[in-house]
């Protein structure tokens, strides 16, 4: 029984073995083919969740690449922006969508529950170190454990297609083009303002990465929050924004759009424009880049 055992144990541990270097291997691979300069140069990113994904048409703005993705933690946003920045033309600036649900502790889930870690890990796992996937292995050790497998899947498919094209997945702007309704108007989903006051601790650590990678290469970061409907409820109170923002961030530029006085037909929804509230809002920005405004030292503009 027990050489049956010892047997047993000697297969299970070859069987992870051969996985785990065939998953290297194959990461490796991918991380070393992958494509991620785009056609031109670009002088400005944007990057975080729907938000601006939702927000921003890239083609309305010069010189601007919109890397925004749905349902995006600044985890993956960091890696992904990593890549972005050592394959392309050095920016003049990345604008980082900082708004108030991505202070908040769901933001956790966002990082490593199930749902995330098969789309958004499985998504850039090559160009993740396994020593940064800690956070996921620790909060969800059968999530990570199944995003590890579906990652090694994905990436023997790229090898053998050959499809090694990133800038293909990183995201980009989201043309929404429903009008937001009298029924979202009187039943507004979310949180209370006042229910919820605890940070996320990872989010705002890769944030402050992302902010650093940025600063060591001389690209200006400039927080940028963008419009929401006046009748949205945040997870994380207009006070702890503010307070957090001051405490952490206030040598940064920053650009806040989130009272941009905006029609309820320019909604898609309370938390995302559709595409005449981005055609709106993406002139301002437009306009912003063209007068050199940006430029400006320690800029700080809040729209209402």
């Amino acid at each position: 029984m027990r050489k049956f055992i010892n047997k047993l144990l000697l297969i299970c541990l070859s069987s992870f073995v051969a996985v785990f270097v065939l998953s290297s291997v194959s990461s490796e691979n991918v991380e070393q083919q992958s494509d991620f300069t785009f056609s031109k140069h670009y002088d400005y990113y944007i990057i975080g969740h729907s938000h601006p994904e939702c927000a921003y048409n890239d083609k309305l703005i010069r010189k601007t690449k919109n890397i925004a993705a749905s349902g995006e933690a600044y985890f993956y946003s960091y890696f992904k922006l990593k890549k972005v920045l050592e394959a392309n033309h050095k920016p003049k600036a990345v604008f980082i969508e900082f708004t108030n649900n991505q202070l908040g502790e769901g933001m956790n889930e966002w990082t490593w529950d199930d749902k995330h870690i098969s789309q958004k890990y499985v998504l850039l796992s090559p160009f993740i170190p396994i020593s940064s996937t800690m956070p996921l292995l620790k909060n969800n050790f059968k999530g990570f454990i199944n995003g590890y497998a579906l990652a090694l899947k994905s990436n023997l498919y790229s090898i053998f297609r050959g499809d090694y094209k990133s800038t293909n997945s990183l995201g980009g702007y989201r043309s929404l083009n429903n009008k937001l309704s009298d029924d979202g108007l009187e039943n507004p989903k979310g949180s209370s303002q006042l229910t919820n006051k605890e940070l996320s601790k990872i989010n705002l650590m890769y944030l402050d990465k992302m902010i650093k990678l940025c600063q060591n290469q001389k690209i200006k970061v400039i927080l940028i929050r963008s419009p929401q409907h006046s009748q949205l409820q945040n997870t994380i109170s207009e006070e702890i924004y503010q307070q957090t923002r001051n405490e952490r961030f206030t040598q940064l530029s920053y650009i806040d759009f989130e009272k941009y006085s905006l029609r309820n037909h320019q909604f898609a929804d309370l938390g995302h424009l559709n595409v005449n509230g981005a055609k709106v809002i993406s002139r301002v920005l437009d306009s912003l880049i063209s007068t050199g405004s940006l430029d400006r030292e320690n800029l700080s503009l809040t729209f209402e």
